[in-house]
């Protein structure tokens, strides 16, 4: 893995990768799984989609299992 990236917070990664496609496309759509633990939630995996101008706003969805949630 690249030594930047491997040190770098993933949330700001996405956002990075949001902000540098922003102009060129759309909307995006982010499905993450999320872990709970005591206080603290924790990014596990994270897909981010864009989409053209033209393509229609998808629902957010969130399944929530406790100590693992899922959404898109």
């Amino acid at each position: 893995m690249n030594e930047q990236i491997r040190n770098i917070n993933p949330l700001d990664y996405i956002n990075l990768k949001i902000d540098l496609h922003s102009k060129s496309y759309g909307k995006v759509k982010i499905r993450a799984a999320l872990f709970r633990e005591k206080e603290s939630t924790h990014l596990c995996i994270a897909d981010v989609n864009f989409s053209y101008k033209t393509d229609s706003i998808p629902k957010d969805v969130i399944h929530d299992c406790g100590s693992i949630v899922l959404t898109e």
